[in-house]
């Protein structure tokens, strides 16, 4: 699922992809990880 999620964020929002790489979030953090994107790529 993240690298999935990374993936698409290359181009669309880079700030999250570091986000990502720095918390590891895990399938059940999906919803946390949820909420940093809309708060972090409006």
């Amino acid at each position: 699922m993240r690298s999935l999620f990374l993936k698409s964020l290359e181009d669309t929002c880079p700030e999250m992809e570091d986000k990502v790489k720095k918390e590891k979030y895990k399938t059940e953090d999906f919803i946390k990880m949820l909420n940093d994107y809309t708060s972090i790529c409006k």
